[in-house]
């Protein structure tokens, strides 16, 4: 009851032509621009840090180590379909290569790898010239041109151009994960043929800080668009006993900056009427 009442006024949370529904809910992360308000919820416990990769969130799905489909995140509950897209991504493997631990039979059966499909600045300029070459309207950023060429029903092939980074992996058939921590499990999606952001492993506040204030360096020098830092707690344990809100997980924190400001002039305004009666 709690299920559908939480869904009113979304799309049916049910397989349909070209969207599934999420088999573990998709959640947004908590956030907070706060120093103090960070430190207060890691209560000086090791927590993994991350740059937060500005991207699209992307599910794929691995019958038997086999890439079988790949959804967005959507509205966290139900995704678009997008495989056909996904298999001119040569960081998306197609086949898992060997767990370097033992999984048992239920494990291996339906392993689902979350995580975030980007464009990089250089594979950007590409992009757009191929685009303006194939008469396409040009993207105005990165992150938009990912979302419209997932949207596209055509020229499949601008996929090509993406990257992948994974974040997370769950075990479907088995609600016992073969890890004990953050790193683990890090270790074990690079070992399988996955890319994973640089990361740090972070225990006191003076480490925090030095993480924060680097990961800020980079923000306009990485190849790829940040827009902040994320942090989980590195024991699974703290997953597990924290759980998740409707909205986010209790065991992640993002951290983001303030944008910049400026003054500006309002010189004039144009208003429109909609053919509903709304002035915008």
């Amino acid at each position: 009851q709690h299920k559908v009442l939480s869904l009113v006024g979304t799309e049916s949370n049910k397989k349909t032509k070209n969207k599934t529904s999420h088999a573990s809910p998709m959640l947004s992360l908590a956030k907070t621009y706060d120093l103090k308000e960070l430190l207060s919820w890691q209560k000086k416990r090791a927590i993994i840090g991350m740059p937060k990769i500005d991207g699209n969130s992307l599910s794929l799905m691995f019958e038997e180590g086999h890439f079988t489909l790949a959804k967005t995140r959507g509205n966290g509950f139900l995704g678009e379909i997008v495989t056909n897209k996904i298999t001119w991504i040569s960081d998306c493997p197609k086949v898992l290569k060997k767990s370097p631990i033992p999984l048992n039979d239920k494990q291996k059966k339906r392993i689902e790898v979350r995580g975030e499909l980007y464009c990089k600045e250089s594979q950007f300029l590409k992009l757009l010239k191929k685009m303006s070459d194939l008469g396409l309207p040009e993207a105005t950023s990165p992150r938009n041109i990912v979302a419209g060429v997932l949207g596209r029903k055509q020229h499949l092939h601008l996929a090509q151009y993406f990257d992948f980074f994974a974040f997370d992996v769950l075990f479907h058939e088995d609600n016992e994960s073969p890890f004990k921590t953050e790193e683990e499990k890090i270790s074990w999606l690079q070992a399988v043929g996955f890319s994973y952001p640089p990361f740090s492993l972070l225990e006191t506040e003076e480490e925090v800080k030095a993480f924060l204030e680097k990961t800020k360096e980079s923000l306009d020098k990485s190849d790829y668009a940040m827009d902040g830092a994320v942090f989980s707690f590195n024991d699974l344990k703290h997953h597990r006993s924290l759980g998740a809100t409707s909205h986010h997980p209790r065991y992640k924190m993002s951290f983001k900056w303030p944008g910049e400001t400026a003054e500006t002039i309002i010189k004039e305004i144009t208003w429109a009427t909609s053919r509903l009666g709304i002035v915008t």
